[in-house]
């Protein structure tokens, strides 16, 4: 990942978890962030929900920004 804001990106499930170890993405009180950008972690199947037994276990996960709500 690099070094400047994150907009949106996609990852493995073990890069997730070795950006978790490193601290480079926290959980916070407020929610996830990368650095100082808050963000949202998105599950990215390959089969419909419906048939998806175990939903926090998906092969890769999408990053992006969050989005403020006003």
């Amino acid at each position: 990942m690099a070094e400047e804001e994150i907009d949106e990106i996609i990852i493995t499930s073990d890069e997730l978890k070795q950006l978790f170890k490193e601290n480079i993405l926290q959980d916070r009180n407020e929610g996830w962030f990368y650095k100082d950008t808050q963000i949202d972690i998105i599950a990215l199947h390959k089969q419909e929900p419906k048939h998806i037994y175990d939903i926090a276990n998906a092969a890769k996960y999408k990053i992006k920004r969050k989005e403020t709500k006003y």
